[in-house]
């Protein structure tokens, strides 16, 4: 046999020997039960951490404070591309979950297209965003500032549409912002986690809007949230926050 045929042998058994090891680390590997995790409820009664929330302190304070600014000093900004988002729609959350290792899918039914077209009433879609849930060190982790849509809920979401979905039945989006990518109807005012708390039940998580690390940071939130919900006409006057 040719040197280079010897070559190609052993690359050809070094392909075949990292897949079947990759294999069996999977198989073997803990998993924390998110692999039978297909929808919200499966979540419900999982320990699931917290990687970061919104101005998580860094060295002197610098990641709240720089969070803060960032959303008062922007906040018509932020505004403005919401509403210049491809597709705007009242919708509710079945609580389906499509998760990846690196994205994770929502599903949702539209109840009412508020801007931009391809979508109707009725519609039913996966809404698609980066990290979410993975297994990091033994534990569930959920890797985002916006909490997972809650089934049964509505939420006012603002999608980037795809170009496959011009040749395929079935309807893929992405939130089209990592902050306010979908608000809940009617409003429900953001609260700062309490300090230690990044580690439970993901039913104890449940309840928040979005996972935020002080409460200066969740009133800047609010301020952009009340906004957009008016603009649509579905913020009702006199909600406290």
């Amino acid at each position: 046999m040719k040197k280079w045929q010897i070559w190609y042998v052993c690359l050809g058994a070094l392909f075949l020997l990292s897949g079947v090891v990759g294999c069996l680390l999977l198989h073997f590997a803990p998993d924390a039960g998110l692999a039978g995790v297909k929808s919200v409820a499966n979540l419900a009664r999982l320990p699931v951490r917290l990687v970061w929330a919104q101005g998580d302190v860094g060295e002197g304070n610098e990641t709240a404070a720089l969070a803060l600014e960032d959303l008062t000093g922007n906040q018509r900004q932020y505004v403005q591309e919401m509403l210049a988002a491809d597709l705007a729609v009242l919708a509710t959350a079945t609580g389906e979950l499509d998760i990846t290792s690196s994205t994770l899918g929502q599903e949702i039914v539209v109840e009412r297209v508020l801007q931009g077209n391809g979508l109707d009433a009725g519609s039913t879609c996966m809404v698609w965003q980066e990290y979410g849930l993975q297994v990091i060190d033994g534990e569930i982790a959920y890797n985002n500032v916006l909490n997972l849509m809650q089934p049964g809920k509505q939420y006012l979401i603002f999608l980037t549409d795809q170009s496959l979905n011009r040749v395929s039945d079935d309807r893929n989006y992405l939130v089209a912002s990592t902050w306010f990518g979908y608000l809940p109807v009617p409003f429900s005012p953001d609260v700062a986690l309490p300090d230690d708390s990044r580690y439970d039940l993901y039913a104890e998580w449940a309840d928040y809007p979005a996972f935020l690390a002080t409460p200066e940071i969740a009133q800047a939130r609010n301020a952009i949230t009340v906004e957009l919900l008016q603009h649509y006409g579905l913020y009702e006057s006199g909600s406290d926050w």
